[in-house]
């Protein structure tokens, strides 16, 4: 298969003016969109990125976060752009009609009819049995003209960005069977689209995109996808369903045919065998009454037993709990000795750590003392050492007979009066040294 990239060849394009100039029967400027896809391949990413805000609710997730269809609409290249974002309506776990019922309220929100519909498919993995069942789903309820309007747009382009080898046009010519076909009925129209460009990137992928759509338009002619053409697609579905039906109807009245011979076979088979059985039955019915009667007998005998059993149970419950009551009398008693016990070796403990603790303490004051009485004495003698030495300079002077001059405490002192003063102020501090 060859894939035209974008869907279209270079003799089949024109300006994005023409184009504008078939849109028929309306405003040319307004171009209304439906996004549609599995949940998680970036519908509502897709619509935010062509409004350039954040219209609709895209984060990552496993469940739907789009419960209902939502439009959003903005001016965009002087064009009036409609984006309907959709539910994954396969995957959410709604019955058929409220899948229809949404489907009917989309195409009322794009009225009066859709200009294209974007498939969108994650190109950051494969095309799941899930995604395919979702197209399936959507031409049985669209009809097969929905391929007319159909785009497929690869998310995750990035990932064939800044000089990735491999290119989007061999992977999508690698992939599988039933995305090649999608492509080969929506005429190869596709483009690639990078939710995460910003700036004038951005606008120039979005205008690729309304190019594309300008395309689709021009090739059906400047008509939309209407509601008409929905409930004509709605008409052949239900006759498809009217035919599948009948099939059934018919396959299961067979089957019920098959089935009555069957049970009136099997029938008479069980009514042969009835018979034979039931003169067995006779004997075991007699054998049955003797059983009963001696069951009988058996259970008045165990009901005896159980009363003596359950009077000893009795006896051994109340023994049981008079010696647990002496156990747990025994046990408190215990307690409150060994705490007693423990409260003593605490108290010994205690006294022990105070003795040693005063003998240290009495110790420290006597070795106190002794080196207090031991300065002292060292004082003294240092006292009286001194006093001696004045007492010899006192005996040198008077033996010298030259008393006019004596020096005391460095300053000079005159005469015998002040020798005296001398060795009487040493003599003073001698005794106070001594107390």
């Amino acid at each position: 298969m060859e894939v035209v990239e974008g869907g279209c060849k270079q003799s089949g394009c024109e300006s994005s003016s023409s184009k504008r100039q078939k849109l028929s029967g309306e405003n040319g400027n307004e171009l209304r969109i439906v996004i549609i896809s599995k949940t998680g391949t970036g519908k509502s990413a897709t619509g935010n990125t062509i409004l350039g805000r954040q219209e609709f609710v895209s984060k990552r997730s496993f469940a739907s976060i789009t419960n209902e269809c939502k439009l959003g609409r903005k001016t965009i290249f002087d064009r009036n752009i409609v984006v309907v974002d959709t539910p994954g309506m396969f995957d959410t776990g709604k019955t058929q009609k409220e899948v229809t019922t949404e489907i009917v309220k989309c195409i009322n929100m794009t009225s009066p009819g859709i200009h294209a519909i974007l498939l969108t498919i994650n190109l950051d993995g494969r095309f799941t049995p899930e995604e395919q069942e979702t197209v399936k789903e959507f031409v049985a309820h669209f009809g097969e003209d929905l391929y007319k309007y159909l785009i497929v747009v690869f998310t995750k382009a990035d990932l064939f960005e800044g000089g990735n080898t491999n290119s989007l046009r061999d992977f999508i010519e690698s992939g599988p069977s039933e995305l090649i076909a999608i492509l080969n009925f929506c005429g190869n129209r596709y483009i690639p689209f990078n939710n995460n460009l910003s700036g004038d990137l951005r606008e120039h992928q979005v205008k690729k995109l309304i190019d594309k759509v300008d395309e689709v338009v021009n090739m059906n002619g400047g008509s939309y996808y209407t509601n008409e053409t929905y409930k004509a697609a709605e008409r052949i579905m239900q006759r498809r369903v009217d035919e599948k039906k009948r099939q059934l109807k018919e396959e299961e009245q067979r089957k019920e045919e098959t089935l009555r011979r069957q049970i009136e076979t099997e029938f008479e088979k069980e009514r042969a065998k009835a018979s034979e059985e039931k003169e067995k039955l006779s004997g075991e019915m007699q054998k049955c009454v003797t059983e009963k009667q001696k069951l009988v007998d058996l259970q008045a005998e165990t009901r005896n037993q159980m009363e003596v059993l359950n009077n000893k149970l009795r006896e051994s419950r109340q023994q049981t709990e008079n010696r647990n009551k002496e156990y747990e009398e025994k046990l408190e008693t215990q307690g409150r000795e060994m705490a007693k016990k423990h409260a003593d070796q605490i108290q010994a403990i205690t006294n022990k750590a105070n003795d040693d603790r005063i003998a240290t303490l009495q110790k420290l004051i006597e070795d106190n003392e002794r080196n207090r009485e031991k300065q002292m004495q060292e004082m003294k003698a240092e006292s009286e050492k001194r006093v001696q030495e004045v007492k010899d300079n006192y005996e040198r002077q008077r033996n010298s007979q030259d008393l006019r001059t004596v020096v005391i405490g460095g300053q000079p002192q005159n005469g015998p009066i002040s020798s005296l003063i001398h060795l009487f102020t040493l003599k003073l501090l001698l005794l106070s040294y001594k107390q």
